[in-house]
């Protein structure tokens, strides 16, 4: 009878500790900063290593383990990383705006080395064939007729 007590607490314990992990939806959309969506993006809990990548109308949504503190990072090619501190405490919608990051060039040269070419120009022989030539070797036909 003790060793039943003893099961049926154990058996209870694990239940309430399975029941305890919840999960959490988190979802939202990320746009630019003309609200157009960026699909491909990709939103990233540094905290737990959970994520997700923006679907073709730039939505995206995960689950989280439990309810907390939680850094969240987005990014795509072209935009600054987006990051910020996420208290979760329920089911979160959390709209993310990029803004571009724009890499400026000085000033861009384009040059052609035109000279080393010119004077690479290669001799191609050339020989003069006369008719003649191709009418007494037969040259110009693939089958030789046949004289009767």
């Amino acid at each position: 009878m003790k060793i039943f007590v003893v099961s049926l607490w154990v058996l209870l314990a694990l239940h309430v500790g399975i029941y305890s992990q919840e999960k959490i939806p988190v979802h939202g959309i990320v746009t630019d900063n003309s609200d157009m969506p960026i699909p491909g993006a990709t939103v990233y809990l540094v905290t737990n290593k959970t994520g997700a990548v923006t679907d073709s109308s730039g939505r995206y949504s995960f689950v989280v383990p439990a309810r907390g503190r939680y850094i969240i990072l987005a990014s795509f090619i072209g935009y600054k990383t987006y990051t910020d501190t996420l208290l979760i405490t329920g089911s979160t919608s959390l709209p993310i705006k990029l803004l571009p990051d724009v890499v400026a060039l000085s000033e861009v040269v384009v040059r052609e080395n035109y000279e080393s070419t010119r004077n690479r120009k290669e001799a191609l022989s050339v020989e003069v064939i006369k008719s003649d030539f191709i009418l007494q070797n037969n040259a110009g036909n693939l089958i030789k007729p046949s004289r009767n």
